[in-house]
Parts: C-alpha cells; structure tokens; sequence
C-alpha cells in the first residue's frame, strides 16, 4: 500500500520544475514522478498543492464550493486528504505512452493519503508588483490617452519587449498598446493589470512606491495563526509571475499533528456507474454504502478517531501525529 503522491499540474505562473524534477518515493518502481506517468505529461510543471513540507493548502477563490467549505474550518479541525491511486503494473508502466490509460481504467480506488490538523486559515489576496514593468504598462495607458509618453520608450524597451512575450501587451506598427482581454484562459491582459493597479492605487507618495515595489499582500485571519512567512511558502504565492495576482484561501497546518502517509489507507472498493462502492472502512466513516467521492466529506469527532486508528495501524510513523486524536 506504499503510494507516490502525484499533485496537478501547473499550467500557469512561473514554475519550471516537472514531474522528472521530483524524486520518486519508491525509487525501487521509478527514479522520478515523471516515470509514473505519460511522457507528456511528465514533462510539465507540478503545482504542489498541498504541500507536505511546510503543511500549506491553498484553494483559488472562485465559484469553487471547496473555497466556501476551507474557509469554515476551524483551529483544531482535521483535513484527511485523499487520492485517486491504481495498482502498481510494471509492464503498463515500461510502456506507460501506450498501456498506463488502458491500464489503469476501471482499476483506480479512492486512498487516505495525508492529514492536516489545522494551525490556521485566512483567506488572502496578493498582487506580485515590478517597478520597471508596471512603469512600463502604466507609460503605455497614458500614452493611448494622452499622445504622448511620459517615460523614454527606449529605457524600458527591453521590459515591454518581455510584456509582449507574456502577452499583456500587442505590438502594431511600430506601437505598444494594452492587451483588452486574456489571450487565453490562464494568462492575464494588460488591461487587467492596470485595472488592479489602479484599485489598489493609494493617494499617499510613499505609498505609491511601496506599492510599486514591493506589491501588495492582504491577510484575513478566520481562526489561528497565519504569518506572511508562511503564506510565501505556498506554491499559490509562490507561482506568480510580476505583475501577477491571485485570490485564495489558505489551510496551514499544524507540523507537529499533520503529515503525509507513507501507507494509503483504502476508502473505496470499485467504481460502479457514477459512484464508488465503499470499502468497510468507507461505509463506517461516511454512514453509506456508496459515494461520488467528488468534493469535501465533513465527519464528526468519532469517524475522525475511527480513521487516525486506521492510519496508524499502517503507518507507525504517524502515531505521535495522531495519538491524540485517538
């Protein structure tokens, strides 16, 4: 029951890092992550989310009903995170382009794969400012208004040059001219940028700077402890590219009483139609036979002490993490 934990990709920001950069926690089935899985998709970026390094679960705000659910946990709560995993083939995975989607259809069950004991939750709001390049989008607003602009063209040439390139800006003949909407779903336009910046835009001259340069970070603590230090730990923070934002609730959680198992712990038996059959263990925690398994599942206290017991059967390393749960 030993696993390895395979986060989304990421397909927006400035991660570089693929699943080949990572190492596998059973380097006796593969080197890497990237060996687990198809050869394109090996070789995107990976958006470690949760992380189990500094314990930090981030969810974008949106119309997500998993936003809503994150923000009324409390100080103390338990997350149980748990993941779709299939059994290990080695042939299906020697020849993972062609047999791992054929494989693994009709085989993968829903697994416990980590807990979170909460330390914290605050939803936040950040917006990753560069003074040079929002200098640069700025010069250009002013020159579609005004005709004229106020910075030399030529000193910030290479930085427009590199707006182009993230497609906040167009260049037609010879001119600049703000991008009016996304290119495409996950980049942001021009017009965008400078509508945040102008919301954000305080009438102070200090502070006009400040925002300039070091951009602008909103904290709101719903239950706990949340520190600056630890959201700029999270990959949701740490992704953004300048000029860059994003709005999104934070889990933190406690280092001492959260940790990533080295043994799943099985929900699920099979997939029938639109549900999974649930394992004894399933049925005995959620108080059914079946489930979509989709989305957040709230427990009380006793299914909470029922699951740490589980883990802990299987994984010894965690008892310290969960005693007192038990």
């Amino acid at each position: 029951m030993s696993f390895e934990f395979l986060p989304v990709n990421n397909s927006y920001g400035i991660e570089k890092r693929t699943y080949s950069d990572f190492a596998a926690r059973n380097p006796q089935y593969g080197r890497t992550l990237g060996d687990f899985l198809p050869s394109d998709v090996a070789g995107l970026p990976v958006h470690f989310d949760p992380e189990f390094d500094q314990y930090t679960y981030g969810q974008h705000r949106g119309d997500y009903p998993r936003f809503q659910i994150l923000t009324k946990l409390k100080e103390g709560d338990v997350v149980f995170f748990f993941a779709s995993l299939a059994p290990f083939d080695k042939r299906a995975y020697e020849d993972r382009d062609e047999f791992l989607k054929h494989y693994q259809r009709g085989k993968k069950n829903k697994y416990v794969i980590g807990f979170f004991t909460v330390k914290g939750v605050a939803q936040v709001f950040v917006f990753n400012s560069s003074p040079r390049f929002a200098l640069a989008l700025l010069n250009i607003r002013v020159l579609e208004e005004e005709g004229s602009a106020p910075l030399d063209i030529d000193d910030i040439a290479k930085e427009l040059e590199i707006l182009r390139w993230w497609g906040y800006i167009t260049k037609e003949d010879g001119t600049y001219k703000l991008m009016r909407q996304r290119a495409t779903e996950i980049s942001r336009s021009g017009q965008e940028i400078i509508q945040v910046i102008d919301d954000l835009w305080p009438d102070a001259r200090d502070a006009q700077e400040q925002l300039l340069k070091k951009g602008f970070l909103s904290i709101e603590v719903l239950s706990g402890n949340v520190t600056e230090e630890i959201i700029k730990s999270n990959h949701h923070y740490k992704r953004l590219r300048p000029l860059d934002w994003d709005s999104f609730v934070l889990i933190v959680g406690e280092p001492s009483h959260s940790g990533l198992l080295r043994y799943a712990v099985q929900l699920t038996e099979h997939f029938e139609r639109n549900e999974f059959r649930l394992s004894n263990l399933g049925q005995a925690i959620l108080g059914k036979t079946s489930d979509s398994m989709r989305g957040a599942r709230w427990i009380d206290e006793g299914k909470v002490a029922l699951l740490a017991k589980k883990i802990t059967e299987t994984n010894g390393q965690l008892k310290n993490e969960l005693r007192y749960l038990i």
